[in-house]
């Protein structure tokens, strides 16, 4: 895996949990305001063609739990990367981009960079560290 696709994982695995959370979030919406069931009933003892569906959101919940977890272990491991790059300008770009998941615009804000400048920082970030991601990835 090349260094740019290794470090942009977060973000997708961040997306992909939003989005189940969005999921699970409309299945429990509809199940409670599905008209043979309040949500008194839900809370307390759900019985008969319900209890699968119940079942089945405590999975998802499950399944986005385990996601959240191997997203923390990832941004942990990615994160003691980009430490490994020497400068500090370099290591706060990547950080914000690929740990915190912030676009450019709130990346230039931050830093009071221009659009231009922030594309270019990045780049070298980007390259320094492909650098210790391939040596790494080396053995070297």
């Amino acid at each position: 895996m090349d260094a740019r696709k290794y470090l942009e994982q977060v973000r997708h695995i961040d997306e992909e949990i939003q989005s189940r959370m969005e999921e699970q979030k409309s299945l429990t919406a509809s199940l409670v305001s599905s008209p043979q069931i309040s949500e008194d009933s839900v809370t307390s003892s759900p019985k008969g063609h319900y209890d699968d569906k119940f079942v089945k959101i405590v999975e998802y919940s499950q399944d986005i739990d385990e996601r959240v977890d191997k997203l923390f272990a990832l941004k942990h491991e990615i994160s003691s990367a980009i430490d490994s790059v020497d400068d500090r300008l370099y290591r706060l770009i990547l950080r914000e981009r690929y740990i915190n998941i912030k676009n450019w615009e709130q990346i230039e804000d931050q830093l009071n960079y221009s659009h231009r400048q922030i594309i270019r920082l990045h780049g070298e970030a980007l390259e320094s560290f492909r650098k210790v991601y391939n040596m790494a990835q080396n053995g070297t």
